[in-house]
């Protein structure tokens, strides 16, 4: 059950298959007719936008566990969590890209809440808060959050 979620470390012989974010964004096309809510209408709508940018992407959160674990986990109310791998900021037409792909998600009639992050390689950041322009986003490192204007950039 989603309540008995807990952090932990194991040993890294002790794993049994790893499945990535963009091993799932294959499945976002398969139905999955054990379970439906929105959030999983809004990535099967939203998954040919996101192949066709070219960026390594998949789902994350609830929906990512869902999909690799084959568990409802899934609420009527749950958002979609995407990890975008973008390793150089993105250029006009990529950014005009991302911000229809944001509106599909929210605006249609699998309408649900989108967490999108993206990944520069250094770090990651909400992509809601790049996009209200800002100026600068926490850049999650390992070595801890950053705020940077510059989230492709960091040293």
């Amino acid at each position: 059950l989603r309540s008995e979620r807990h952090a932990c470390e194991v040993d890294a012989a002790a794993v049994l298959r790893r499945v990535t974010p963009e091993v799932l964004a294959r499945l976002a096309h398969a139905p999955q007719p054990s379970f439906s809510c929105a959030a999983l209408d809004a990535l099967r709508q939203v998954a040919p936008l996101l192949d066709a940018t070219g960026w390594a992407w998949g789902p994350t959160g609830g929906v990512g566990f869902a999909l690799a674990s084959g568990l409802p986990v899934l609420r009527a109310d749950s958002d979609l969590d995407l990890v975008l791998r973008i390793a150089a900021p993105p250029d006009a037409a990529q950014a005009d890209a991302l911000r229809a792909i944001a509106a599909s998600v929210t605006s249609s009639i699998t309408a649900c809440r989108l967490d999108l992050q993206i990944d520069t390689g250094h770090g990651g950041f909400a992509y809601a808060e790049w996009a209200a322009g800002r100026g600068r986003v926490l850049l999650k490192t390992d070595q801890g959050p950053v705020l940077t204007a510059t989230p492709w950039e960091l040293a």
